[in-house]
């Protein structure tokens, strides 16, 4: 979690699977959090509290869609979601149970999730956000790289 006056930027560092959230507060200031994939850590309700009632004029996010669902849950959520739809035993390994291996399995895998993933839906993605934060979300994928928040509000 991190806060940045009017006129200041935001670094989110290095982004692999992750996914970042601005809000942009009418005075121009920022509440911004990073969820990781392993770590996540209900970034939506950190930020909310951080809000304390101030308006929200935008919410930027951005990240790996791949990877979270419409709802902002992780890749493990996701997973649970496939097996179900797929009569997958809770307990088995997608891959193993799918006959998947190596590289290509790991190709396999990520197509086959991607129907439950926040990049298949960013209406329904950016909607849940928006919802919980009080604003209107945008949504910018972002593969991997560093993500910044200029002083203007602006992601680069």
């Amino acid at each position: 979690m991190v806060e940045a006056a009017s006129g200041q930027g935001i670094n989110f560092g290095a982004v692999t699977s992750c996914m970042t959230v601005t809000c942009i507060l009418a005075d121009g200031s920022k509440v911004a959090g990073h969820a990781w994939q392993f770590g996540y850590d209900h970034i939506l309700s950190s930020i909310k509290s951080k809000l304390s009632g101030r308006t929200v004029s935008e919410i930027l996010v951005a990240g790996v869609g791949g990877v979270w669902t419409p709802d902002f849950e992780n890749q493990a959520t996701m997973m649970v979601r496939y097996k179900k739809a797929n009569s997958i035993p809770e307990s088995a390994e997608v891959m193993e149970h799918m006959g998947w291996r190596g590289a290509e399995g790991y190709e396999s895998l990520a197509q086959a999730l991607s129907p439950y993933s926040a990049a298949s839906d960013t209406s329904a993605f950016t909607s849940h956000i928006g919802s919980e934060l009080g604003g209107s979300a945008s949504f910018t994928e972002s593969s991997a790289g560093t993500i910044k928040v200029t002083a203007d509000g602006d992601l680069s």
